[in-house]
């Protein structure tokens, strides 16, 4: 609108003298350059800006996600003077950049007041047609506060500038990798997953996270994965859920290529319930629901049954309709996970995967979920992620990761009897306390 308004006013001025039209266009020409001058430096304070505005969220963010470490560390004061650093930098940067920008309106009201009196003085004394150069006073008078406004909103993009450079950056995509989503729409897993001679490494060039690891998953049956910290199992099950690709090798589910499948219809079919669980602040009955919308509450008591949860959840004063508050902050760490639990248990998936899901439940809980598991056998494939070795016992295979190798794979008794990693493992952790200082120091 201002520079449709500025295209009609310059065109009348060129109608009624366009010499002194061209000597008024040098003029604002030169009255712009100093008001790019005077912005050049908001775009650097906008790029400040955001920046001291992204700290202090951090800050925020940190403090309340991490608020049970901060107290029990009694770091409260420290804290403090952390967020109170980050708050005066945002206000010192903000005062900079409205300071700056607030002299730049009066600074071209000036210098546009100078021009009008140079040019009235100019035909006062110098011109003999003063009726039409009043007329082009007048108009320019009006003209004034068109380029006035088309400079503060130049200012204003100046000073999104940063921001916007920001938002852009994360939305490039040239600079990321994004898994594109194949044509197949999958209907189902009947034979299994399988995977010939992956690799995969997080960096481009640096170590493999996963390296030449071929291993099957088969439908019906329950696959645990072992090994140490940073032998490649997260990798493993993040090659499972597509969450990448592998730099070599393939993955095949029933023996079509896994990028082939359409990312949606794939991942309906896989559960995950993870050491983290995150649970929305809303009912108990909604987040169990939250893999199966539509789900009847028969349905939901069930998966809850299954899971072992729907006893405490009976118990709660609002029962199914509890709300759990922000990420389940109301419920124990065993609480959460037997709800996690249920909400996959409700997707009925066709690939259900276990990344250290029983840590925070009792040996009792421990044992019902057990018992879960065995009465999903068949019914789908069962990928368990663990540490403790108790929780596998039962498992049809194991596959034993180190470095991101298979080391070994089997049975648990078998693997038990070959005295490799594994029985090196079972030893840490079940056997007295001189045979884990010799397994410690062999």
């Amino acid at each position: 609108i201002t520079l449709c308004a500025l295209a009609v006013y310059t065109t009348v001025l060129l109608l009624i003298s366009w010499p002194l039209t061209l000597l008024v266009a040098v003029a604002l020409l030169a009255i712009s350059v100093l008001a790019r001058l005077l912005t050049r430096r908001l775009v650097g304070l906008g790029r400040l800006a955001t920046h001291a505005n992204t700290v202090l969220t951090k800050r925020i963010l940190e403090a309340f996600e991490g608020m049970n470490v901060i107290r029990v560390f009694a770091r409260e004061a420290d804290e403090k003077r952390r967020f109170d650093k980050a708050s005066r930098r945002v206000s010192k940067v903000f005062l900079r950049m409205n300071l700056l920008k607030g002299s730049i309106g009066p600074v071209l009201e000036l210098c546009a007041g100078a021009l009008v009196v140079s040019l009235l003085v100019f035909a006062v004394s110098f011109t003999d047609n003063l009726p039409a150069l009043l007329v082009f006073l007048l108009i320019l008078y009006r003209l004034q506060p068109k380029v006035r406004a088309a400079s503060e909103l130049m200012v204003t993009l100046d000073t999104l500038r940063g921001p916007v450079a920001a938002i852009a950056a994360v939305l490039n995509r040239a600079d990321k990798s994004y898994m594109p989503s194949g044509t197949v729409v999958c209907s189902g897993l009947r034979e299994g997953i399988r995977f010939d001679r992956v690799s995969f490494s997080y960096e481009s060039g640096g170590r493999a996270a996963i390296d030449e690891v071929s291993a099957v998953v088969p439908f019906g049956r329950t696959t645990a994965l072992v090994g140490p910290s940073g032998s490649g199992k997260s990798t493993f099950v993040k090659l499972l859920m597509r969450l990448y690709d592998p730099k070599s090798g393939e993955i095949s589910l029933d023996g079509e290529p896994l990028r082939s499948f359409e990312l949606r219809s794939l991942r309906q079919r896989i559960a995950v319930v993870s050491q983290s669980v995150f649970l929305f602040d809303t009912s108990i009955r909604r987040n169990i629901a939250y893999s199966v919308p539509g789900a009847s509450f028969e349905e939901i008591v069930l998966a809850a049954k299954q899971a072992d949860a729907h006893d405490f959840i009976s118990a709660l004063p609002d029962g199914y309709e509890t709300r759990v508050g922000n990420r389940g902050v109301r419920l124990s760490g065993g609480q959460q996970q037997r709800i996690a639990l249920a909400r996959a248990v409700l997707a009925k998936p066709d690939l259900l995967i276990l990344d250290e899901a029983t840590n925070a439940l009792d040996s009792m809980s421990e044992g019902v979920v057990q018992r879960a598991l065995s009465a999903l056998r068949g019914r789908c494939a069962i990928v368990i992620v663990a540490h403790r070795l108790v929780t596998i016992q039962q498992a049809d295979n194991i596959i034993v990761l180190d470095q991101g190798r298979v080391q070994e794979h089997g049975s648990f008794q078998d693997l038990l009897h070959r005295d490799g990693l594994f029985t090196r493992l079972y030893e840490l952790q079940f056997a007295d306390p001189a045979a884990q200082r010799a397994s410690l120091n062999p």
